[in-house]
Formats: structure tokens, sequence, C-alpha cells
């Protein structure tokens, strides 16, 4: 588990949450494909998408067409 911290400037933590590192990897794929791809102005639901296919899937190349399917867009 990953655990990122939002600190202030006066060293006071404000939020933190934790992340598993197949899902932060995950998730770096994902935003990775949908660069790549110009998928223009991305969404917290479209990387979602394409996290959870990836997941289910293993797959981590896509097409443009691909990712519009399963992204629904």
């Amino acid at each position: 588990m990953i655990t990122l911290m939002e600190v202030k400037r006066d060293g006071t933590q404000t939020k933190s949450i934790s992340i598993s590192r197949d899902d932060l990897k995950c998730g770096a794929i994902a935003l990775r494909e949908l660069r790549r791809n110009n998928m223009g102005m991305i969404s917290v639901v479209q990387v979602d998408a394409l996290t959870k296919h990836i997941k289910k899937t293993k797959q981590i190349h896509f097409s443009k067409k691909e990712i519009a399917k399963i992204i629904n867009q």
C-alpha cells in the first residue's frame, strides 16, 4: 500500500489516501492510454472505467475506437 498525504506549509496533515500498487499501476496505464490517443479532457469516470477494464482483461494497449467504446463516448 502507498499512502499519499497532503501537508500544509506549517507541517500539519490535511488529507491522506491509501492505494495499492496494482491500482496505481492500472490507473497510470489508463491515463497514459487516454493521453496517447488524444481523448481530450479526461474525467475521473473515464479513468475509472478504463482502469476497471484493464484489471478485468489485463489489456494495456488500446486503439482510440476501443477506448471510446469502453468509456461510452
